[in-house]
């Protein structure tokens, strides 16, 4: 991390450098570059923080958002957000994961998210069809995922979610979300789901095997 006052050198071109001086300065509580323009660079470089702050403010306001639903219903974990806000999250935050914790048959028959391989994870809450609890689930966990990172956790409508949640935040995970309605959201009145709400009637990127 570089402190107020240090001094960034850019080096492009091919037969010869081009040097371009970049002073941080504090303008209220952001950090900023003053720097001496280079028209190339300067283009990249406002384009790159642009984008770092879009990405933040877009992260710490959906962060915010699952805090105080947290705050409005008395949860045990980090809060909870819909599932578009759970996908917006997932684009704004490179480091957030998405665990679908319901069962290996669920997948085959109705689907899963479709994202990168590296950032979704299929662990077990529970069998299919015995319905027994994965004792293993929180191991299963620490294997794959570091403490630090925002973990949003997505089942069928939000109930093993919810649990998962409740218990990762015991193990430390102090940044673990349910996501809402999940994949297939509630039922409608011919207790048909992926109709009212859910992952899927959001339209949001899923895929069958």
């Amino acid at each position: 991390m570089l402190s107020s006052g240090a001094w960034i050198r850019i080096i492009l071109g091919k037969d010869r450098a081009h040097i371009i001086g970049a002073r941080m300065h504090y303008i209220g509580a952001h950090r900023v570059f003053r720097i001496i323009p280079n028209r190339a660079v300067w283009g990249i470089l406002c384009l790159t923080l642009l984008t770092c702050i879009s990405m933040n403010s877009s992260k710490q306001s959906l962060l915010d958002r699952a805090q105080e639903r947290a705050a409005e219903k008395g949860l045990p974990y980090c809060g909870s957000l819909t599932p578009t806000e759970a996908w917006a999250l997932l684009q704004s935050d490179p480091d957030a994961v998405l665990v679908d914790v319901r069962t290996q048959a669920e997948l085959d028959w109705v689907g899963q998210v479709s994202f990168s391989e590296d950032r979704w994870m299929h662990i077990e809450w529970s069998t299919y069809p015995e319905g027994t609890r994965n004792e293993d689930f929180v191991s299963e966990v620490k294997a794959r995922i570091d403490p630090n990172q925002t973990v949003l956790l997505l089942c069928r409508s939000g109930a093993r979610s919810h649990n998962a949640a409740t218990l990762l935040v015991k193990n430390g995970y102090d940044k673990a979300i349910n996501v809402l309605e999940g994949f297939e959201g509630d039922k409608d009145d011919h207790h048909r789901r992926s109709s009212i709400n859910g992952w899927r009637k959001h339209g949001l990127p899923w895929e069958q095997h």
